[in-house]
């Protein structure tokens, strides 16, 4: 994959004992890109349904999250970059609750939306990889968010855009 020189580049959770040198210890933002692909792993790679509530209850979806999150969360439609949602559901943190939201695509290639409550000012997008899987992370509104994917950084990059404009006009 190509990928632009990536300024939180992080290890696994198992080889967390030495921080290889050039890296970032992981802290505030950085947890975030190491939750989702701990979240990612588990649940965008499994065969049976990976989400608790699917698509077609949407609202029903977004209102539980938001409410076991205290902070308002809700989907973004990818469908225009050729991503259907498949749901989502709470994950846990050593923060707290966090939402995962699961899209894919005709191919079957599966990618995650992660969020939970964080500290902070909003964010610039930044690259991440983790496990050597690519993505987003960024901070808006009291809100980390994390995008992962097997794509591109470029494609990933489209995909974030996407959701922080959304997020934008949500307001």
């Amino acid at each position: 994959m190509s990928r632009p020189p990536s300024r939180s580049r992080l290890v696994p959770a198992s080889q967390a004992d030495g921080w290889p040198v050039g890296t970032r210890t992981p802290g505030g933002i950085d947890l975030i890109a190491r939750e989702v692909a701990i979240s990612y792993a588990i649940y965008a790679s499994d065969t049976h349904p990976p989400v608790e509530i699917g698509a077609v209850q949407r609202e029903d979806l977004t209102r539980w999250l938001t409410n076991r999150l205290n902070h308002p969360v809700a989907p973004p439609d990818l469908s225009s970059l050729d991503y259907r949602l498949l749901g989502g559901r709470l994950v846990t943190s050593a923060h707290g609750p966090a939402a995962l939201f699961l899209y894919e695509n005709p191919g079957g290639k599966r990618l995650g939306i992660y969020a939970r409550p964080i500290a902070g000012q909003t964010t610039p997008l930044e690259p991440t990889d983790v496990n050597d899987i690519d993505g987003c992370i960024w901070i808006k509104r009291g809100i980390g968010y994390s995008l992962m994917a097997e794509e591109p950084y470029s494609r990933l990059e489209e995909f974030a855009r996407r959701v922080r404009q959304e997020l934008n006009a949500r307001g």
